[in-house]
């Protein structure tokens, strides 16, 4: 029961619109492609391209994971990844563990280490998702409605004394189908930078996920 009051309150908190923002319409699009080495592991190439108004403000990422499954549910992942946002260049390294917690509902943590072209030292963020998706129908592999809620909290900043603690909230709410070979998703994605002494940055983006398995 508490889990489920969580859950719907990160997802209520992830996708309402803030007092103070400046909003921003983008266009996310997350390609990628899973190929299975084994019966628990897996190899992801994952691609993300955000489009902004501002094009040379636009978002391209690659990233690749390794993925294992430990137990029955669980997968431990390891990844790198490599961005370039406008003129910053970044590259992260990302570890993750995706588990159940009660009935539908997902939870994803995932620990980060990010080296910035624009920062001095490097910078440790953490992510907490929680998330879930329920059938349309009671017919196989039918369309499915997901939500979810991201928290982002910045542990170590790029540079001392910069913000730190929640700077992030991501929101998703749409749809997903499993075709064979190919998961499609597609929804809308908020995304709200929470900023110290300054109104939020919000991007409200449609969503195309597009997932190939080899």
């Amino acid at each position: 029961m508490i889990q489920r009051v969580l859950f719907a309150l990160a997802v209520s908190l992830a996708l309402a619109a803030p007092a103070r923002a400046a909003d921003e319409l983008q266009l996310l699009i997350n390609p990628s492609v899973t190929a299975n080495l084994d019966e628990r592991t897996s190899l992801r190439l994952e691609t993300t391209h955000r489009f902004r108004p501002e094009p040379g403000a636009d978002l391209f990422s690659a990233r690749l994971w390794i993925n294992r499954k430990v137990a029955q549910g669980v997968t431990a992942s390891a990844g790198i990844e490599r961005r370039k946002e406008g003129e910053v260049r970044e590259t992260r390294l990302l570890q993750q563990v995706a588990y159940p917690l009660a009935g539908p509902i997902q939870a994803r943590t995932r620990i980060e280490q990010r080296f910035r072209s624009n920062d001095t030292r490097t910078a440790w963020r953490l992510r907490q998702r929680l998330g879930a998706s329920f059938p349309l129908s009671d017919r196989d592999n039918a369309w499915r409605f997901a939500v979810n809620a991201e928290t982002t909290f910045v542990l170590r900043a790029g540079r001392p004394g910069a913000q730190t603690g929640l700077t992030g909230l991501r929101g998703f709410a749409g749809f997903e189908k499993k075709f064979s070979g190919l998961d499609l998703s597609l929804g809308y994605v908020r995304l709200q930078s929470v900023r110290r002494n300054a109104p939020d940055l919000v991007g409200h983006a449609p969503f195309i996920g597009l997932g190939f398995t080899l």
